[in-house]
């Protein structure tokens, strides 16, 4: 770009160019460039050290290169650089190394520096201390060594420490505390030592604090709980010890803690951990603390949604018996769904080598203290094992309770050998527990409300999906996967009759689920049902977001006709992401306990008399087949399901309302559908968040304004959407010129007949949707074109293309 007044050049542009080359030493030939972009191409060779004539540079981005060589010491005349990008492709490629050269502490305007993905070596230099506007300090996936040095605590506007995936060893220093402004400090994947500061209990503006993977070591300090903006604490994979300590509770903002992989923190965890209303995860396995069972900790966990890895204080190491209904752990038990049929498994074994026969078991079950039920397993025919074989079903005692049984409030006794024909000097358990009566986790969920729409694509005119949901059954074997992998007990279909649409992609029929459920009022889980994938997309679904300890869900997702993608789907419906096995599963979950996507523990599948499930096979958050559902996932899913209880059952009561509709891209860019005057329940936005609806007048005033969080939609592109039936007031009618989206990406706007048209074709006597085109001709033809289209004469056919007609706001 050149300067119009001066003619001289101010900016050079040419990212993702596929250069190749080098940067010639005639660059010095361009001394007024506040811009230069070459990121990103394949250029080569070593950084010019001519590149230090720029002296009226504001921000140069050359990463994602093939350079190779060192930093130039001539950058550090660059002192109006605000921006600074420089590293390689992450996926390689970059050969540059060297240390990061101390005058960089020169560039007195520098606000944010990226140093990334590169060979840089040597220790950081104190003279960074000097960038005092510096906002952004990003060194990640380097060589560099050694310690922070004390001079960063004069950073005063630092925003971002991000020095993650590096070889820095020292200890933390105490100047860190000083980091007023300091919103994120990533030092993870590191070789840290020594103990966490206290002083960083003084950052009044931190959010995350991740330092994982280090050899961080001694307590926790309890200073961290007087940071109100802590929401991510993140230390797990240290040499942390000691307890939890009392004060965490004060950071009443905490979201995320993960604390596991620290052997030797150890004790009870405090009782001030449950004013964290807001906690998402708990994460502490492989620690030796443990959650009280005290009341106040069983309310907490009962009324505070989080996925939770952490053993009961005072239970049993490993379970000598356990129910299981799909997935269960000795060490980290499994709530169990009541009303649903489960297999007790009891682990005999002797102190010794014997010939001796697994001996006779009863279990005897009480429910609110009055027994209801006792099972006698008859002897084994297989000798005592001198160690537990879970993965042997014969080498257990075993057998089916019934449902009827699976109740809370549920307390068991089991006996071994109850007649005495063992001999004792074999050291078999005779009673578990030792005294009293186990007590047995069982939850009651509501039922599964599962709407089912069958979807015709005009593209193919397949009707699979039809033919299957008119004679849709819950007790189907189509149905096993979400009956088994997830926590149900009653499960209700509600059948809905056929949808045509002339979608081309998942995304796009989710987004039609969505909107049907708002116009129709509907409540549970609706799930659009295809013939088969689209565009080798098998499914997606929305996922939820909690705030204010109320959980919004969209409830919407669209699956092939097969019935591991609808249990998957509905997975994430009820917050699970994905599970990496083949690895090519976007987003997956970072707290999974297990490797390569596996259950990670013995399930039961009662099908066919019964068999085990081993721990290998993957999780059916994975891509892979066959699958199963790991006892953590399962645990999490139910906790979901308890904490999800915005929506009872409500009578009819529909108004008049303005069905609003849209999302963003992976990508960023945002989508507003055409609008519809819609008699339904409202649906408004549930809580506030970083994108805003806003009506306006002809004028530009403003008639409404909505803020709003989007819910996520997974198994797509990584974007998002939104369905609102806004209750109408009388002046939209005349008034409503324009309505707009905007937030992080962007905006969008739109007017009447601004957008192409989109058609809604209705049942005129049950409401129900039937049909919805978008590949419609423009004006008055859309009409028509929709009529011509329709699955049945006699459907109500609504049109828009932008906001509302004036026929719409009279219907």
């Amino acid at each position: 770009a050149v300067d119009d007044s001066t003619g001289r050049v101010i900016s050079i542009d040419l990212n993702r160019n596929n250069l190749s080359g080098e940067i010639p030493a005639e660059i010095q030939y361009f001394p007024h460039l506040r811009l230069l972009r070459l990121d990103y191409n394949r250029l080569e060779g070593e950084i010019p050290a001519e590149i230090g004539a720029l002296t009226e540079l504001r921000r140069m981005d050359i990463d994602g290169n093939e350079f190779k060589g060192s930093i130039p010491p001539e950058i550090g005349n660059l002192t109006k650089l605000r921006v600074l990008w420089l590293g390689g492709d992450p996926m390689g490629g970059n050969r540059m190394s060297g240390p990061i050269p101390p005058e960089l502490g020169n560039l007195e305007s520098l606000e944010e520096i990226y140093l990334y993905a590169a060979g840089f070596d040597g220790s950081l230099p104190v003279e960074l201390g000097n960038l005092t506007e510096l906002e952004i300090l990003s060194i990640t996936g380097t060589k560099i060594e050694g310690g922070l040095p004390e001079s960063l605590g004069a950073l005063g506007k630092l925003r971002e420490m991000l020095l993650y995936d590096n070889e820095l060893s020292d200890p933390l220093p105490s100047s860190l505390g000083q980091l007023g402004s300091l919103r994120r400090f990533l030092v993870y994947d590191n070789r840290i030592e020594g103990p966490i500061p206290a002083e960083l209990g003084q950052l009044d503006s931190l959010r995350i604090l991740f330092v994982s993977g280090n050899r961080i070591e001694g307590p926790i300090p309890a200073e961290l709980g007087q940071i109100d903006s802590l929401a991510f604490l993140l230390v797990h994979d240290n040499e942390l010890s000691g307890p939890l300590p009392p004060g965490l509770g004060d950071a009443s903002e905490l979201y995320r803690i993960w604390i596991q992989g620290n052997a030797d923190l150890s004790g009870p965890l405090p009782e001030d951990l449950t004013r964290l209303e807001e906690l998402w995860e708990l994460m502490a396995e492989g620690t030796g603390l443990c959650m009280p069972q005290t009341p106040v900790f069983r309310n907490w966990m009962e009324s505070v949604y989080f996925k939770t890895r952490i053993q009961l204080c005072g239970g049993e190491a490993h379970a000598e018996a356990y129910l299981i209904q799909a997935a269960q752990s000795r060490e980290f038990p499994v709530p169990l769904v009541a009303g649903r049929e489960a297999l007790l498994r009891v682990f005999v074994a002797s102190e010794q080598e014997t010939g001796a026969m697994l001996p006779p078991v009863r279990a005897t079950f009480f429910v609110d203290g009055a027994e209801v039920h006792v099972e006698d397993i008859p002897a084994g025919s297989s000798p005592i094992p001198t160690e537990v074989q879970e993965g042997e079903l014969d080498l257990s005692p075993h057998a089916v309770i019934s449902a009827d049984v699976i109740q809370p409030g549920l307390e068991m006794v089991v006996e071994i050998d109850p007649d005495g024909t063992l001999d004792p000097n074999l050291g078999v358990s005779k009673r578990i527990p030792g005294s009293g009566r186990m007590a047995v986790d069982v939850r009651a969920v509501p039922p599964l409300l599962l709407t089912l729409i069958p979807f015709v694509r005009t593209a193919d005119n397949d009707r699979a999906a039809v033919s299957f949901v008119v004679n849709a059954d819950a007790d189907d074997e189509f149905f096993f996967p979400t009956r088994t992998y997830l926590p149900v007990g009653e499960m209700e279909i509600i059948r809905h009759e056929a949808v045509t649409v002339d979608a081309n992609s998942m995304l796009e029929i989710r987004d039609r689920v969505g909107a049907i459920r708002v116009m129709e009022d509907g409540i549970g889980h609706w799930m659009g049902l295809t013939a088969t994938s689209i565009g080798n997309i098998n499914g997606v679904a929305s996922f939820p977001f909690v705030t204010d300890n109320i959980v919004w869900n969209g409830k919407a997702a669209v699956s092939r006709l097969n019935g591991e993608t609808v249990a998957h789907e509905l997975g994430h419906n009820l917050s699970l992401f994905h599970v990496l096995c083949r690895g090519d599963e976007g987003g997956p979950d970072p707290s999974y306990p297990y490797e390569s996507g596996g259950s990670g523990v013995w399930g039961y599948d009662p099908r066919d008399g019964g068999s085990l499930v081993p721990p290998d096979r993957p999780d059916f958050m994975t891509y892979c087949d066959p699958t199963w559902v790991s006892d953590y996932y399962f645990a999490n899913a139910l906790r979901f399901r308890l904490q999800d209880t915005l929506e009872v059952w409500r009578p009819p009561a529909a108004s008049r309302t303005l069905l609003v509709s849209g999302g963003v891209s992976g990508s960023g860019e945002l989508r507003l559908d055409p609008a519809f005057v819609v008699d339904t329940r409202p649906v408004l936005p549930h809580a506030g968040g970083p994108w805003e609806l806003n009506g306006r007048r002809a004028d530009g005033s403003e008639l409404f304004s909505l803020s709003f969080q989007m819910v996520e939609v997974w198994d797509g592109d990584g974007g998002g959407a939104f369905t609102f039936a806004l209750p109408v007031q009388p002046e939209w009618a005349t008034e409503l010129a324009s309505l707009s989206v905007s937030g992080p990406s962007g905006s969008v706007e739109m007017t009447q007949g601004s957008e192409s048209p989109m058609a809604i074709l209705r049942d005129p006597d049950t409401g129900a949707v039937r049909a919805i085109f978008t590949d419609l001709p423009s004006g008055p033809l859309a009409r028509s074109a929709a009529e011509d289209l329709a699955p049945e004469p006699g459907l109500e056919v609504m049109v828009s293309s932008g906001l509302p007609g004036a026929s719409a706001w009279r219907r």
